[in-house]
């Protein structure tokens, strides 16, 4: 029997990438901000900046986050501002794994500003 090819029977491609994102070093920035200041590379790479700022502006929020339990009576606040935190950190990991380039949630815009 023939094989007869159709569009839906073809090779699977993968998505349009453009230029080619190292998600590994996008992952290392989230669990360690400062990899990207180590190479060059990021100041050629518009997506390694953007999350390179995603990844310092939660690193500065979860530092105030600590701060602020450091009040008096704030700190019964805290682990739910910690779980907020870490909520937009698990979603900007995704986010750069999935190679989107989105700000996290209520405060990803005001990361955006932060000039590397």
């Amino acid at each position: 029997m023939d094989q007869q090819t159709t569009p839906n029977s073809a090779a699977p491609q993968t998505p349009a990438e453009g230029p080619k994102k190292n998600t590994l070093m996008i992952i290392a920035t989230y669990v360690l901000f400062f990899v990207p200041f180590l190479g060059e590379k990021m100041k050629k790479d518009p997506f390694m900046r953007f999350h390179a700022r995603q990844s310092l502006g939660l690193l500065l929020c979860w530092v105030a986050v600590m701060i602020v339990g450091e009040l008096p009576f704030v700190w019964m606040v805290v682990p739910v501002l910690q779980l907020f935190v870490f909520v937009l950190w698990v979603i900007a990991v995704v986010k750069a794994t999935q190679g989107k380039e989105e700000a996290v949630p209520l405060l990803g815009e005001l990361f955006k500003k932060i000039n590397i």
